[in-house]
């Protein structure tokens, strides 16, 4: 639900709207009041979405003011969502990774491994050492990161490949892991 507020010299008002599913509700009167209920319901949920859209910059556009109170990201949130508007950020990346290796997810030890691994410059002594590392903790827990998506990888059938000009092969299906 998102509030809003209008406040005059005449007068002070409450405006509240709640999408669920295809239905529109909006509660609106005097502030210190109950005030009115009104619930339309349209076709399908995307128009309702858009339809309290259209509300709220209608009552924007009237003075009224979003009072919703803020709600608190944790860290792990605010992490994904950065990832997800700047994947190429490789600061947000060892952000995540160390925040993930602090919570003992081995996700965060791994990602940092492959972003590790990422480093041209890096001596083969230490390459080698972090390829193994890389290894035991896939083979660890692989099954446990891909979710339903091992049955379609790492227990599926082989399928067929093709090769312009070579004969047809059975090829395992084959997934990669990417900084984590």
């Amino acid at each position: 639900m998102r509030t809003f507020q209008y406040s005059d010299s005449k007068s002070h008002k409450f405006w509240h709207i709640e999408v669920s599913g295809t239905d529109v509700t909006v509660t609106y009167g005097k502030i210190g009041t109950a005030g009115q209920i009104s619930t339309k319901s349209l076709p399908t949920a995307e128009r309702a979405e858009r339809e309290a859209e259209k509300m709220i910059r209608e009552k924007t556009g009237k003075g009224y003011t979003e009072t919703t109170p803020q709600v608190a990201v944790s860290n792990d949130v605010a992490l994904l969502r950065a990832l997800i508007t700047t994947p190429e950020d490789g600061t947000t990346w060892h952000a995540y990774a160390d925040y993930l290796a602090e919570q003992n997810d081995p996700r965060g030890e791994f990602m940092q491994i492959q972003i590790a691994l990422e480093n041209e410059e890096l001596p083969a002594a230490e390459r080698k050492k972090l390829q193994a590392r890389e290894k035991a903790l896939l083979k660890k827990h692989e099954r446990e990161w891909l979710g339903p998506l091992a049955a379609m990888t790492i227990d599926a059938e082989p399928v067929p490949r093709w090769h312009i000009g070579r004969e047809t092969k059975m090829a395992p299906v084959t997934h990669t892991f990417s900084r984590g």
